[in-house]
């Protein structure tokens, strides 16, 4: 495969261009996403004159964390359904999100129960600790399969984040893909990435981030991905978040367990998080058997400690 990279002085007089716009809002969507992504593309590509897809294959038999997504209760939910703790349906997804346009569902997750926590309490609205209940449910991906993913950082990862090798390996990969390219065109390229990768630690870029992710996730060609992965800007770029296909999720992705609590503060200062477990539930042949927490069960505390830490209370 052979493409023409244009030169370091023209992508960095674009990406500076770029560095001008301080609320991305302006690019609105009304109806129609697919319109908004062509739109948004032709001006990006008349800054940049490129627009990376980055896109790699990734085996999840050796990865150490499992997958977290956490809602709050509604009373309309059900809580013996599976597909309560997915993805949202179709018709839920009116708005632009960090790594989706309208119309299109992902399965947002971390790999962390705190991130998923701080994610959901300082983006979602109308928080109550009082009285609100939340679950927070745990996914395990196949680890026979190789998976398309995305790990969509380049110099956004914190230097001691234990992912920052993930964002080491991402440069390395690069050049070996570019390697019949002059080392000016790999700068220039990865200049391009690290400027679009960056923009996902900012809060007001949604419309942009949300349509790179979308360029990634619902591309109908092959260098589609079917995981995307970005810094978590909430959790102050030390973890990451992934937003998944839903035919992934479907077919590859198995629930294991449900855990649902109760917050009571948390410190964004000082990352610590106070929260109460009140049942689990774990999902069996179909099923989801609840339970409650008994503290004198050494194997259940135990099991829980590795998900929440020492701290926890039930």
């Amino acid at each position: 495969m052979s493409f023409e990279i244009p030169n370091g002085k023209d992508i960095r007089e674009g990406i500076n261009q770029l560095l001008l716009i301080k609320n991305w809002d302006r690019f609105k969507i009304n109806d129609d996403p697919e319109k908004f992504a062509k739109e948004l593309d032709e001006f990006l590509l008349s800054k940049l004159k490129i627009l990376p897809l980055f896109v790699t294959k990734f085996s999840f038999n050796d990865f150490p964390f499992k997958f977290y997504r956490l809602r709050k209760f509604d009373r309309n939910m059900n809580i013996n359904l599976k597909s309560e703790y997915s993805y949202p349906p179709v018709e839920y997804v009116k708005e632009t999100q960090r790594a989706n346009l309208p119309n299109h569902p992902v399965f947002y997750c971390t790999n962390s129960p705190g991130t998923a926590i701080i994610e959901t309490v300082k983006t979602g609205e109308g928080i109550n600790f009082e009285k609100d209940i939340f679950f927070l449910s745990e996914w395990q991906m196949n680890p026979e399969r190789e998976f398309k993913v995305t790990p969509f950082f380049f110099e956004s990862i914190e230097k001691e984040s234990i992912f920052n090798h993930w964002q080491e390996d991402n440069k390395k990969k690069l050049n070996n893909i570019l390697s019949k390219y002059s080392k000016d065109q790999i700068n220039s390229y990865l200049e391009v990435l690290i400027y679009l990768s960056n923009l996902f630690v900012f809060e007001n870029t949604y419309p942009v981030t949300g349509f790179i992710a979308h360029e990634h996730i619902y591309a109908n060609h092959d260098l589609n991905t079917e995981i995307f992965v970005y810094p978590s800007f909430q959790a102050k770029r030390k973890t990451v978040n992934y937003a998944i296909h839903p035919n992934v999720v479907m077919d590859y992705m198995r629930l294991e367990t449900i855990y649902k609590l109760k917050l009571n503060d948390i410190d964004f200062k000082n990352e610590s998080i106070s929260y109460n477990l009140l049942k689990i539930g774990d999902y069996i042949e179909g099923k989801i058997i609840w339970k409650d927490i008994d503290s004198k069960n050494p194997d259940l505390i135990e099991k829980l400690k590795n998900v929440f830490g020492n701290d926890i209370k039930v």
